[in-house]
């Protein structure tokens, strides 16, 4: 009984649960992801939620607990002759109520687990009646750690085995490529010294077409394996740079908001062009310097067995370039951390013309700005001169060493074979097995160097995976919910660059259901009090106590039930619905009678697209009212528990702010508003107003007061 559980396969299977109820197909899919990647002990919290939850698992509540899992979703939407392209593992919607588990692919079918019916081998056909064409991706995050490690602790061995881990058959594969082909090279030398010392001194034609057919055929057989190692590397360096893009991105986007305000847009956009470059040596690099390092091994030992006088020249030349690599690195290693560092400059300078170029062109600083840049520009060219410069010293000094090595080796081995020592296929080889070294050295040597510089690289990719980070919880948001409850006690926030408080000791308490005017004058500190209840900004003293029926919720996870409009908030690149919805879908009512409600669905039919017109914030096809109309549309559509508007209204007439006064008033959630007008304190039941950091007056509306 218990010996059928035994496996002596080396293959990782995929783990297999049934469903314990209709509900729980998706819950059981993620089980198996857990149990495959690892994760299990992840699962407790996931599962007593599920417990409690009423109704299906949607996409959203997948992609959500997958990502608190550590695991890296990616949502897609494809056709069926599409389906061969989806990575291993993913999850697809089943016949419109259901999900499975695509888990392989043999021959003309595919492996799905299926946690209702079991595993089933289904092919294209049979998939077509029951897959929807929705499907998510699902890697696991092996590159960051859930466990953070200091900068120092960060080594380039540590991304080499992370990249090992996610294409180690592919890696093997490589190797032994890469080891074939060395193979031949050193096989190589000793057909040409056979053709030369006994071949052409026997006058034996046989022999010769022999050698010159063998040689042929290895040169054949080194072309198809370098052919397909070149293929490989490709391979590799596409997925894993899929890989590690996803997983930074994953965690760049959970960072705390003050890593973003303290770096330039360029800095942080620098350090992804950083993870290519550590990728790039690790990849394309690492594996042939490996090789390299065995081989320059068996070259040496091959020619100690031809004349330990001729190998002395060859090493001492080596030597010598090692030496001024040395010499030289410190000023190699400035030179590129200046460079990295001129080259965010630079990004950022073109980012804030592109973003800001109304206001370049208003005050009339085309010229200052581009003086910036050109500033940036020339201290970059200067800066990589000096390491072209240096590349120059580097490769001038290479071909003196090895014309001198060369020369010598001529000499000293032309004496060999006048005094009969050594025959001319012995020196002929020798000088190949010469260079073969040399070069394959030389190679090892600028891999180290390069290794010094990929320490720079990681350093700045390290300030993203160290950085302090949200946790999200595997809270799973109820579809029917109540007004939340805010409480704030004895609450101060710091300056993060000053020792000051910018919220001093804050006590209020908001019921269920309230709506809330925060009104005081400019930089008194109603945004960052907002901030503080959305978990943005960290409390320094005190306790946020946000409820609902009596049960707490961390700030964070708050966001999930609230919709929120705050200043800096912008549309993003995309479709008209997308900005509301986060959903390229054909509208809904629900979106419709919204649009409606605060006015602006004729204005979104007028579009050339309609629902589907592509929109930015840098467009000018909306007006800032239309905007900030299409703001609200995103808050107010989830339906929130929590509604949290900071100027919202500010480039809305009077006529369109009483609107959308009436349709906020009309959600059953509690209201947080900041506000200078008086028009808006007609809805309040309370007005809170905030001095210098601290709680000056909390007023009780009397309803019809302000009519």
């Amino acid at each position: 009984m218990y010996m059928s559980k035994l496996s002596f396969s080396i293959k990782k299977k995929f783990p297999f649960f049934y469903q314990n109820a209709d509900k729980d197909c998706a819950l059981a899919c993620i089980k198996m992801l857990a149990s495959y990647y690892k994760k299990e002990h992840l699962l407790n919290c996931l599962i007593q939620q599920s417990n409690n939850k009423k109704t299906f698992w949607s996409v959203n509540d997948i992609l959500s607990a997958l990502r608190t899992l550590g695991m890296n979703p990616r949502p897609v939407r494809l056709e069926l002759d599409e389906i061969n392209s989806l990575s291993i593992p993913s999850v697809l919607h089943w016949n419109m109520n259901h999900f499975v588990l695509l888990v392989g692919k043999k021959k003309n079918k595919l492996i799905i687990h299926d946690p209702e019916k079991g595993i089933r081998h289904l092919s294209l056909k049979e998939l077509s009646s029951s897959f929807t064409g929705v499907a998510v991706e699902v890697y696991n995050d092996k590159i960051i750690s859930e466990k953070k490690t200091s900068l120092k602790d960060n080594k380039v061995m540590h991304y080499f085995l992370m990249a090992i881990s996610l294409g180690r058959k592919n890696f093997i594969y490589l190797f032994i490529l890469i080891l074939l082909s060395e193979i031949i090279s050193i096989t190589l030398p000793q057909i040409t010294q056979l053709v030369l010392d006994n071949v052409i001194i026997n006058s034996d034609y046989q022999l010769l077409l022999t050698a010159v057919t063998f040689y042929l055929f290895l040169h054949v057989i080194n072309t198809g394996v370098l052919a397909t190692r070149d293929w490989l590397i490709i391979w590799l360096n596409a997925n894993i740079n899929a890989q590690w893009g996803i997983n930074f991105y994953n965690r760049l986007v959970l960072l705390k908001r003050n890593y973003f305000s303290s770096r330039s847009t360029g800095d942080i956009l620098s350090r992804f062009s950083s993870l290519e470059y550590i990728r790039n040596v690790i990849i394309s690099k690492t594996t042939t310097s490996l090789l390299d390092f065995f081989m320059a091994i068996g070259s040496l030992i091959i020619m100690l067995t031809y004349s330990l006088k001729l190998t002395f020249i060859v090493i001492f030349s080596t030597g010598v370039y090692f030496l001024l690599k040395v010499l030289y690195f410190g000023s190699v290693k400035y030179f590129n951390l200046g460079t990295i560092r001129i080259k965010a400059q630079q990004q950022s300078s073109l980012i804030e013309t592109v973003k800001y170029n109304q206001t370049i062109k208003l005050y009339f600083d085309e010229y200052m700005s581009a003086g910036k840049y050109v500033r940036d520009l020339i201290e970059g060219v200067n800066v990589k001169t000096q390491i072209d410069i240096l590349n120059i010293i580097f490769s001038a000094t290479n071909r003196i060493l090895t014309a001198l090595k060369n020369i010598c080796i001529l000499y000293f081995g032309g004496v060999f074979v006048i005094k009969a020592s050594f025959t001319i296929g012995m020196l002929v080889a020798f000088i190949t097995y010469s260079e073969q070294f040399s070069r394959r050295v030389t190679s090892l040597i600028d891999f180290f160097v390069q290794i010094g510089i990929t320490r720079l690289h990681v350093s700045r990719v390290s300030d993203i995976s160290d950085a302090d980070y949200e946790t999200i919880s595997a809270d799973i948001p109820k579809r029917i919910s109540s007004p939340l409850q805010v409480e704030f006690n004895n609450v101060s926030v710091k300056h993060p660059d000053k020792q000051i408080n910018i919220l001093n000791r804050i006590n209020f308490k908001i019921m269920p259901g309230e709506t809330v005017i925060l009104k005081g004058i400019s930089g008194c500190g109603k945004t960052t009090l907002l901030n503080a209840i959305l978990g943005l900004v960290d409390v320094s003293s005190g306790h946020i106590s946000i409820t609902e029926n009596g049960m707490n919720k961390s700030c964070i996870d708050v966001r999930k039930i609230t919709g929120a409009v705050l200043q800096g908030d912008s549309l993003l690149n995309g479709t008209v619905i997308y900005n509301i919805t986060f959903n390229d879908s054909s509208p809904s009512r629900d979106v419709i009678d919204l649009a409606k409600m605060i006015g602006v669905h004729d204005v979104i039919k007028s579009l050339p697209m309609g629902y589907h017109t592509q929109i930015s914030d840098s467009d000018h096809i909306l007006s800032a009212g239309q905007k900030q109309k299409i703001l609200l549309a995103r808050a107010m559509y989830r339906k929130p528990q929590l509604l949290i508007l900071d100027e919202a209204t500010s480039n809305l007439d009077i006529d369109s702010e009483c609107q959308i006064s009436q349709a906020i008033l009309s959600l059953n959630c509690t209201k947080i508003i900041v506000s200078h007008k008086e028009e808006s304190f007609f809805m309040a039941d309370k007005v809170i107003t905030i001095k210098n950091g601290m709680i000056v007056n909390i007023h009780e509306v009397i309803k019809n007061q302000y009519l």
